[in-house]
């Protein structure tokens, strides 16, 4: 899994003065939900806890009405896919 911060180069101005230096900024992917292994949606996150997103996404989405409508959440065998 990709990490949740990656460094990037940018330029900082203060008091007039111009420096370069390194920051963090955060990963974004896309992550694409199937219900039944049809697609369904693809949202972007940032990774981590990428099953409670799924489940989160389809509760707020209507799909599911209570954490009792999921059966099981896991990963496809391609790389960067939620299965539900």
């Amino acid at each position: 899994m990709a990490e949740a911060f990656h460094g990037v180069g940018v330029t900082r101005v203060r008091a007039g003065v111009r420096t370069d230096d390194r920051d963090r900024a955060a990963t974004e992917e896309p992550l694409e939900v199937r219900l039944h292994d049809k697609p369904f949606a693809v949202i972007m996150r940032t990774p981590g806890a990428d099953r409670e997103l799924a489940a989160g996404f389809l509760l707020a989405e209507g799909v599911l009405t209570s954490a009792d409508d999921l059966g099981t959440i896991e990963y496809c065998q391609e790389i960067g896919r939620a299965h539900v």
